[in-house]
């Protein structure tokens, strides 16, 4: 009887290692998985402060242009400016964005 208790104490103790090694390779799963969310998550932050340095950078040299031009040509640099960028993004979205 002790040999069919013990054999029973091992498959018990055994089923609890194999279900705690299923647990462990489902942490680690989630583990990854929260891994490649935050790297995706900050990949994503990075590219949207580019682009707001990317947009600054452009107003900026608006305001040096207009500064270096007559009073009567300002409208003019500025709608240059602003249609280098509407077009820059619109070429960006259809190439590489989407």
């Amino acid at each position: 009887m002790r040999i069919f208790g013990l054999a029973a104490a091992v498959i018990a103790l055994a089923s609890v290692f194999s279900d705690a090694g299923n647990a462990w390779a489902q942490d680690a799963k989630v583990l990854e998985k929260s891994i490649v969310d935050l790297r995706v998550a900050l990949d994503t932050v990075w590219v949207l402060v580019a682009g707001f340095l990317v947009f600054w950078m452009h107003a900026g040299f608006a305001m040096l242009e207009s500064g270096l031009c007559r009073a009567k040509n300002t409208i003019a640099i500025l709608y240059k400016n602003f249609g280098v960028v509407a077009v820059s993004s619109l070429a960006f979205w259809v190439i590489g964005f989407a």
